[in-house]
């Protein structure tokens, strides 16, 4: 009688192969699809012609022009959008005179938006009969006038600011300002608005002595900026009462003369 041989059976070293085989195509078909698609959104981020920059869209500018914004701006047509340096962008337009602040954002798919919140003017300091340097809340310098503009105040500080800008379109050199200048525009610019209309003239010789000269002729002895909100409140009822001169150097103990 002939006996059948029976296949050998597969000894435990190869299946553990075949099962090792099996789990390392399989971690990679996986990780094959996962980076798939990341490899394609850095595609079409990078270098995609769908996602370059074609446009930038500039809002908010009036003292200076957009063309001038957009020479500042120097952002590339045709890089792609992800690659534009916003921070970069925002930073060298913020350097043209009249810009006070710069917002840049992207939009997808093809456009820069560039939003310029320019400064506001809120004094003028005169150099000379036709010449008025017109000054920000900060002390910064960022346009020039030939007679001040209505509704502004005439700035005169010991520190008053002396430092060269150019014209409106181009950067501007803002001076460090001095403590007499931080003073008086602190006084200013924390007056009550009805107040604030009746100043014609802030005067600093130093920080510690500012003094606001009103419409109508009254002088009103401020001394530092501090306890701005109680001084103001204590000038306007002093407003009520004659004299020419209102002292509120020491609030509790103001007096008119």
């Amino acid at each position: 009688m002939t006996s059948r041989r029976l296949p050998p059976v597969p000894r435990l070293e190869s299946r553990a192969r075949v099962v090792r085989r099996h789990r390392m195509l399989r971690h990679v078909v996986l990780t094959t699809g996962a980076v798939a698609p990341l490899v394609l959104l850095a595609w079409l981020l990078l270098s995609s012609p769908l996602l370059r920059l074609q446009r930038v869209e500039v809002t908010g500018a009036s003292r200076v022009s957009n063309e001038e914004v957009l020479a500042a701006a120097e952002a590339t047509l045709g890089t792609p959008l992800a690659r534009v340096d916003t921070a970069a962008v925002r930073a060298r337009v913020s350097q043209l005179g009249p810009v006070g602040e710069v917002e840049v954002t992207r939009g997808w798919p093809r456009t820069l938006h560039v939003v310029v919140h320019e400064r506001a003017a809120v004094a003028g300091v005169q150099q000379g009969a036709d010449d008025w340097r017109l000054v920000d809340a900060t002390g910064t310098w960022f346009a020039s006038a030939d007679a001040l503009p209505r509704g502004l105040v005439r700035l005169q500080s010991a520190d008053a600011v002396q430092a060269r800008t150019t014209a409106a379109s181009t950067a501007a050199t803002a001076p460090a300002v001095g403590d007499a200048t931080r003073a008086a525009l602190d006084v200013l610019t924390a007056l009550p608005e009805p107040l604030r209309e009746r100043v014609r003239t802030v005067r600093a010789p130093t920080a510690a002595s500012v003094t606001l000269l009103l419409r109508g002729g009254r002088t009103v002895v401020w001394g530092t900026s501090m306890q701005p909100v109680r001084k103001a409140a204590v000038v306007e009822a002093l407003l009520r009462r004659k004299g020419d001169t209102i002292d509120v150097t020491s609030p509790n103990v103001a007096v008119v003369r």
